[in-house]
C-alpha cells in the first residue's frame, strides 16, 4: 500500500516536470509546453495533479483513478489535437500559398516533431491510475494510521 502511495506522488512530480518540457518543436513556431496552450486546459491539467498529490498524501489513493483518468484523458485530447494541426499545416500551405513558397514552407515543416512533454505526461497519468488499481486490489480502501486508532 505504502508504495501505491509512492508510485501516485512519484506520478504526480513527474506530471508537474512533464508540463514544462516542450510537447512539440518546430523551426517555424518554436518549441512549446503544455503552458503554451490555452490557459484552461493548462490549468485544468495542473489541478488534477495537485488533486492527485493531494490524495496521495492523504492516502485516499481510491479516489486518484478519477483524477488521474481525467488528467489521462486531457492529455490524449491534446496530444491528438497537437499532432493533428502540425500534420494538416502542411496540406493546408498548398491552398493559402503559391506552390513555390508552399514547397519552401513544406520542407521546413517536416521537420516538426513532438516533444518530450507528451510521454512524460502520459507516463505521469498512467503512474497515477496504476497506483490507484494497486491500491483497490491491495485492500478496496487504504486505511490511514490515524483511522485505525
Amino acid at each position: 500500500m505504502k508504495n501505491a502511495k509512492y508510485i501516485a506522488i512519484a506520478g504526480s512530480v513527474v506530471g508537474f516536470i512533464g508540463m514544462y518540457l516542450p510537447t512539440y518543436e518546430s523551426p517555424l513556431a518554436g518549441t512549446n509546453n503544455f503552458f503554451g496552450f490555452p490557459l484552461s486546459e493548462s490549468l485544468l491539467l495542473l489541478m488534477l495533479l495537485v488533486a492527485s498529490f493531494t490524495l496521495a498524501l492523504t492516502n485516499r489513493l481510491q479516489h486518484v483513478i478519477w483524477t488521474g483518468g481525467a488528467a489521462l484523458m486531457v492529455v490524449a485530447f491534446k496530444c491528438y489535437q497537437t499532432y493533428s494541426a502540425l500534420t494538416n499545416l502542411t496540406e493546408n500551405l498548398n491552398e493559402a500559398y503559391d506552390p513555390i513558397v508552399a514547397e519552401v514552407f513544406a520542407s521546413e515543416l517536416n521537420s516538426n516533431s513532438l516533444g518530450l512533454g507528451w510521454p512524460t505526461l502520459i507516463l505521469a497519468t498512467l503512474l497515477l491510475t496504476g497506483a490507484s488499481i494497486i491500491a483497490r486490489a491491495s485492500s478496496q480502501i487504504v486505511v490511514s494510521d490515524e483511522d485505525q486508532l
